[in-house]
């Protein structure tokens, strides 16, 4: 019995348009495709599920001697020893594919593509952190010595590694700040702390605490902004913002009002000693680095 796998597998579908009669494996006799067979009930394996996936296949397979085995009213195969043949060498055929050097080569595009992206990413970092215009945040105190901190924050979680910077060193303007938890994005507040903001205050024992890189709206993430109405932003530009902040005796601290409660806002940026210089004003300073 002569049997014919062929056709495409891909990473990118869109560039050859497959539509939903497309994909898979379909059964062609004669000249003329008739209707899909089951990829995985016919051999395939990684094919068929991760490596490229359904959606990423077009495969016929083409035999003429099949003709007269086929129902085409319910779209499959009749029971017949000829069939039990023809899906044994479909088999064959997919397993010959799926251990070939071009289609194990294939299966790791993606890995590859990635690789690719994360090398040229960091090297693109690189190349930004080395310009003369980039800025950088420095604790700068009067007859101490300047300290370069991080890059000007870009993302939030270089606003996370700023505060534990500066936690570190005891000089984030609180009485208390003691970081406990770093519970991320999306799965509730960022930052579990015990807190206490000045002598006068009550020390809070593991509250929430969101981070932002600049503040243009208090987004508490879909979780009762009640439980944790407290922010740190590295900036709190005014363009752009959809919510007034009312300032405070403290040039860093805003607070905003709420239905029921008051949310308070810290701008690392406006904190004391808190500067940004770009890598040309710090080489001016003596700065090397």
């Amino acid at each position: 019995m002569k049997v014919n796998l062929k056709g495409i597998l891909t990473w990118k579908p869109e560039i050859f348009n497959l539509s939903t009669f497309s994909k898979g494996l379909i059964l062609s006799s004669k000249g003329i495709p008739y209707f899909d067979l089951d990829l995985e009930e016919y051999g395939a394996r990684s094919i068929a599920t991760a490596r490229p996936g359904y959606d990423h296949t077009c495969l016929v397979v083409e035999c003429d001697e099949i003709h007269q085995e086929m129902n085409i009213s319910r779209s499959d195969l009749i029971d017949s020893p000829k069939v039990t043949e023809f899906r044994k060498i479909v088999k064959e055929l997919f397993t010959e594919l799926e251990a070939s050097k071009e289609y194990l080569e294939f299966r790791n595009l993606p890995a590859e593509e990635k690789v690719k992206s994360i090398v040229d990413y960091v090297s693109q970092e690189k190349s930004n952190i080395q310009q003369d215009d980039q800025g950088f945040v420095v604790f700068e105190k009067e007859g101490e010595q300047t300290l370069l901190l991080i890059r000007e924050p870009k993302y939030e979680h270089e606003v996370d590694a700023l505060i534990w910077k500066l936690e570190s060193m005891k000089v984030l303007p609180f009485k208390e700040f003691q970081t406990l938890a770093y519970i991320g994005r999306g799965k509730g507040p960022d930052l579990l702390v015990n807190f206490q903001e000045d002598e006068k205050s009550e020390l809070m024992k593991y509250t929430a605490i969101e981070v932002e890189l600049n503040f243009y709206n208090y987004k508490p993430h879909g979780h009762n902004p009640a439980q944790y109405p407290k922010v740190i932003c590295w900036d709190n530009p005014s363009s752009g913002r959809k919510m007034k902040l009312n300032s405070t005796s403290k040039k860093y601290k805003f607070t905003i009002d709420m239905d029921e409660y008051q949310v308070h806002v810290y701008v690392l940026k406006l904190m004391e000693n808190i500067r940004t210089y770009s890598r040309r004003e710090l080489a001016r300073k003596g700065y090397k680095f």
